[in-house]
């Protein structure tokens, strides 16, 4: 986190993060080609977790 910091803004820097369980797969629509991600499904699906990262 620290290393991928150093090249951020401190508006776009990382300073909380959560590992979620399954996979992020294009079946799933949470991916798609070349493994970009699809903010609404991935919202949609981790709603819980946005919400306690961002004090919602």
């Amino acid at each position: 986190m620290d290393y991928a910091n150093q090249a951020a803004s401190r508006s776009e820097s990382i300073r909380e993060f959560r590992l979620v369980e399954g996979e992020l797969t294009e079946d799933e629509r949470l991916l798609m080609a070349p493994l970009e991600g699809r903010a609404a499904p991935v919202t949609a699906a981790y709603e819980a977790e946005i919400e306690v990262l961002c004090g919602s």
